[in-house]
């Protein structure tokens, strides 16, 4: 499969380029005041990904499994199901190791510096079954959590006993950091505003 969201060679994977992203990073606290980073989005961005070089040949080398080819996943799980979960916790463990990389970094230029990360939808169940993490990964890299709430349609009026769900176990695992959490909420109207503040205050 193809990462339609990004450029598919940017794979949390594929070490060249992440070389490369590495050292512009390197160059950016340094030649910056920044006090906190925010990296947006490591991860996958659907439940095929990924299927690209750098991922067939690190799961091969991890695991023993080969993936299968792509266009060709679908029964995966049934056929191979010993090879389909293991390739599901391989992706969260590339995740963690590469949001770690992060931290590492901007520690070591900074100590004092805060480093932050989010999820979106965290309670649909697709931001594990997809993106291949979850939120109480959070509490193992960052150190200020945060949420991109997004109810279907961005709605806030009529979702709001589900954002106000997200919040409260956000909250739960922001206390694992010391840090007050976040939120990045989309309101299209005053009303849906005036929602998400309510919901902010839960």
């Amino acid at each position: 499969e193809i990462n339609w969201y990004c450029p598919g060679n940017s794979c949390i994977n594929n070490d060249e380029y992440w070389g490369v992203w590495f050292s512009r990073l390197e160059r950016l606290l340094k030649e910056s005041p920044a006090d906190a980073v925010m990296i947006d989005e490591i991860q996958f961005f659907g439940p095929q990904l990924c299927g690209c070089v750098s991922c067939r040949t690190k799961f091969k080398a991890d695991t023993g499994f080969e993936l299968p080819p792509n266009g060709k996943l679908k029964g995966w799980n049934t056929r191979q199901p010993e090879a389909f979960r293991r390739w599901r916790a391989w992706r969260i463990e590339k995740i963690l190791a590469r949001q770690a990389e992060c931290r590492k970094l901007l520690k070591s230029l900074n100590s004092e510096a805060v480093f932050s990360g989010y999820l979106c939808n965290i309670l649909t169940g697709y931001t594990y079954y997809a993106f291949g993490t979850y939120i109480l990964n959070l509490r193992h890299y960052v150190d200020s959590v945060g949420l991109e709430s997004m109810p279907n349609g961005l709605r806030y009026p009529e979702y709001y006993p589900l954002v106000m769900l997200e919040l409260k176990l956000l909250r739960s695992v922001a206390e694992h950091t010391g840090n007050a959490p976040w939120v990045l909420f989309y309101a299209q109207d005053n009303f849906s505003d005036i929602a998400a503040s309510f919901c902010a205050f839960a």
